[in-house]
């Protein structure tokens, strides 16, 4: 785990390479998968695909496309759609986001 400067947001555990984010997917049921990336960058870019787990990426933009606005309601959304509170939260925000189990097609 790397990026865990002094500067970091509260809360904030480190950027993760794409095999140790597999690796936590699959080592923890609960882990969940955020791309936080907009939905035009899903539609031309392609989404992850965690088929392979037996999970499913939930898809909540941080910003919204095209003027790139902050997503005013990211932290509710997120918090109704995570089934308790101490759920491990991975966010995607790279491209492309999963080398492992990425689907150009979707």
């Amino acid at each position: 785990m790397t990026g865990q400067g002094a500067g970091a947001p509260a809360g904030y555990a480190g950027d993760l390479s794409v095999r140790e984010a597999w690796t936590r997917l699959a080592g923890d049921a609960r882990a969940v998968l955020v791309d936080v990336r907009s939905d035009a960058e899903w539609t031309f870019v392609g989404v992850p695909d965690l088929s392979a787990l037996g999970k499913a990426v939930t898809f909540l933009p941080w910003q919204t496309f095209p003027g790139m606005r902050l997503n005013g309601d990211f932290a509710a959304t997120l918090q109704e759609g995570l089934p308790e509170t101490d759920v491990p939260v991975l966010y995607g925000m790279a491209r492309p986001f999963l080398g492992i189990g990425y689907d150009a097609g979707a």
